[in-house]
């Protein structure tokens, strides 16, 4: 009945499994078949619009310029086709023999027909190599004609026609006009011809090119069928066109609105695009202007738009194509992503039922992503479970010994704490007697710190005193350093100065070598006042006064002599005064020098002794306070360790009474923790119970 009772369990719970995985292998696999649809198809759609929008706009684009390119080639064709005519005209109109020729039959009045069928034979070489280009080409004599390229079929007087007209008054005329022979449209080129004497005009050449043959020409190097051109005059009429029919038949501005919308364009611009309605076609053109006319090349815009269609329909294939293929690759992709996870939620689910004797897939394990990882950590989680299981299996057994064991533990506990008690009591006697030896040490201490107070303070007034004499030290030795600096500054001064008066003194010598100078002078003015004297009583009464100038000579040099003298004398006794002030200013210095100076240095060296023993005896008195402070320090150690001792034995002699008072609630707890020991056993049982329920 027991196995199949759990036989129908399982089947519950395979069942279980089973309608768990539908629902969510089901729905994981389509939130990522759908999602995954989603964010491929929103881009795919994004980026074929854009594309095939980017290409239409290129395509267009291409057109358009293939158009505008053409439409400037053919118009060019024409500028080319009409330039080389217009210098064709031009040089047969210049031609000095068809001009001088003319000129003479103008003149004379009469036609020259010998020189006039030579100019005709002129013209039809020039009509032949046109290839049917030309509808006429001929020339007049005045206003009647003598030549042209049909071998005179159109000889005709032009009175009053608009090109010759043109030509008297302006010398040419280029434009567009109806050809009187044919009825078809022309491009007219004619150029006054001119008398090459007087240049008076005398006749006019005129060429009418045939707007028809002209455009086989150019529209014949178009190389595609669809593509059309046209030559519009100013007034909107079709003047070329490879369809004859149109040929002044169809008028822009008057053949329908698209058409008149477009002849306004081409009349504002020099060139651009037009869209237009012709012969129930709707068409895309480009156009371009030279003078009177425009070149337009068109095309069908059906035919323009079929190259874009054809490529966005080519698009839209490839783009459902890859639709297709990427909705079946995401449907793999989904189902190779959610078949895995369906395997290890059927090993999560049998874990939830806590059977975890099953192993993970090998299949899973052995994967390389995240899936693998998840397998292996399910692995891994699978074995944790089992041995924590086994763990708790174990732990169980141990945890009913250690029950066992306490329970004997709490008994010699028991007794253990009544000798705690006993113990307590002893040391509770011990510790008041500890209590009293430290009241007595800390009364003592109180002593110690008085007298290391009165300690420091002596050394405090001690360094006081100490700084006083060192301060005094120092200035002594200060002053007898600057007194000692003055007198060697004075002493050097003054022997300095003394040199400079001796230096000085030294002029006096040369005061004598002047004055033995002004004796020799004076002498020799004496003795030249003598021989003037002489020379004077030679001369008689003519020489009286040259003698008495002698004589003021004479006697100016006798005292010259004497003041010398005196002067000599004077000189001497300052020289006498000079040396001897020289010697005691000598032993003046001498005596400071070796004396004063050395004075000063004693006292110098006496205030710098008597400086260090100072700091000596200051730092003595510093060493005594610093050693008060560190016995002050000490005390109050001793002091706070006493008292600490002496609340450490208040407190452990509290403590000691707590012990035994706790001791007693100890005992009394052990037996509630014996009882709580016996729930436990009965916890590890139903432990037991549980977990032998679990299939590991």
């Amino acid at each position: 009945m027991e196995m199949r009772k759990m036989k129908k369990e399982k089947t519950k719970k395979k069942s279980g499994h089973e309608t768990a995985y539908g629902k969510i292998h089901g729905g994981l696999f389509l939130t990522i078949f759908l999602t995954t649809i989603l964010c491929m198809m929103i881009p795919l759609l994004v980026t074929s619009f854009t594309t095939m929008r980017s290409t239409y706009k290129n395509l267009q684009n291409i057109a358009n310029d293939n158009l505008h390119q053409l439409s400037q080639e053919k118009m060019n064709e024409v500028e080319s086709v009409i330039n080389n005519q217009i210098a064709l005209i031009k040089a047969v109109a210049y031609s000095h023999y068809i001009a001088s020729e003319i000129a003479k039959q103008y003149h004379s009045g009469r036609l020259n027909t010998v020189e006039n069928n030579k100019i005709q034979d002129y013209l039809g070489h020039i009509f032949e190599d046109s290839n049917g280009l030309y509808e006429n080409f001929f020339i007049t004599c005045g206003t009647t004609g003598i030549a042209d390229g049909l071998g005179g079929e159109t000889l005709h007087d032009v009175t009053g026609e608009p090109w010759y007209d043109a030509c008297i008054a302006d010398g040419s005329f280029v434009g567009n006009n109806i050809s009187p022979v044919t009825g078809r449209p022309v491009y007219v080129i004619s150029y006054a011809i001119k008398d090459p004497d007087t240049d008076e005009t005398i006749g006019g050449i005129n060429n009418s090119i045939d707007l028809a043959a002209m455009t086989d020409k150019i529209t014949s190097s178009i190389e595609t069928e669809s593509m059309t051109a046209l030559i519009v005059d100013i007034d909107g009429y079709i003047i070329a066109s490879q369809n004859i029919d149109q040929i002044l038949n169809i008028n822009f501005n008057e053949e329908n609105d698209s058409t008149a919308t477009a002849m306004k364009q081409m009349t504002d611009m020099e060139d651009g695009y037009v869209s237009f309605e012709l012969d129930g076609v709707e068409n895309i053109g480009a156009f371009s202007k030279s003078g009177s006319m425009n070149t337009l090349v068109y095309m069908p815009k059906s035919t323009y738009m079929a190259t874009i269609y054809g490529l966005i329909r080519q698009i839209i294939i490839v783009t459902i194509f890859c639709f297709l293929i990427a909705v079946v690759l995401i449907g793999l992709i989904s189902f190779s992503i959610t078949n895995p996870l369906r395997k290890m939620v059927d090993t999560i689910e049998r874990f939830g039922q806590a059977d975890f004797t099953g192993e993970v897939s090998d299949t899973l394990l052995r994967r390389r992503d995240e899936i693998g990882v998840l397998a292996q950590s399910m692995r891994r989680m699978q074995e944790y479970m089992k041995s924590i299981f086994q763990e708790i299996i174990r732990e169980t057994d141990t945890v009913d010994e250690n029950i066992k064991l306490s329970n004997e533990k709490i008994i010699t506990l028991g007794a253990k704490i009544n000798e705690v008690n006993d113990l307590t009591g002893n040391r509770a006697a011990e510790m008041q007697e500890t209590a009293t030896s430290t009241e007595v040490l800390n009364q003592n201490t109180f002593s110690i710190r008085d007298a290391v107070d009165a300690i420091n303070a002596e050394t405090t007034h001690g360094k006081s005193v100490a700084g006083g004499i060192s301060g005094r030290a120092q200035n002594l030795k200060q002053n007898a350093v600057q007194s000692q600096k003055f007198a060697s500054e004075l002493t050097s001064d003054i022997n300095e100065a003394l040199r400079d008066a001796i230096e000085q003194s030294k002029a006096v010598n040369q005061i004598a070598v002047l004055s033995d100078s002004i004796l020799e002078i004076a002498s020799q003015t004496n003795l030249l006042s003598l021989n003037a004297s002489i020379e004077a009583a030679r001369a008689g009464e003519q020489g009286k006064g040259f003698a008495v100038v002698a004589g003021e000579i004479r006697q100016l040099a006798e005292n010259s002599q004497r003041a010398v003298t005196e002067i000599q004398e004077v000189t001497k006794q300052v020289v006498i005064a000079v040396n001897n002030l020289s010697a005691n200013a000598g032993k003046s210095l001498s005596f400071i020098d070796k004396t004063v100076i050395g004075d000063y240095q004693t006292m110098v060296d006496i205030g710098e002794q008597y400086y260090q023993d100072a700091e000596s005896i200051q730092n003595l008195v510093e060493t005594i306070d610093a050693s008060a402070i560190k016995l002050a320090g000490i005390v109050e150690t001793i002091s706070a360790s006493i008292d600490g001792i002496s609340v450490a034995n208040t407190e452990g002699a509290t403590g000691i009474a707590d012990i035994a008072r706790n001791t007693s609630e100890i005992l009394e707890n052990a037996g509630y923790v014996s009882e709580i020991m016996d729930s436990v056993k009965d916890s590890t049982k139903k432990l037991k119970n549980s977990i032998s329920r679990l299939s590991v």
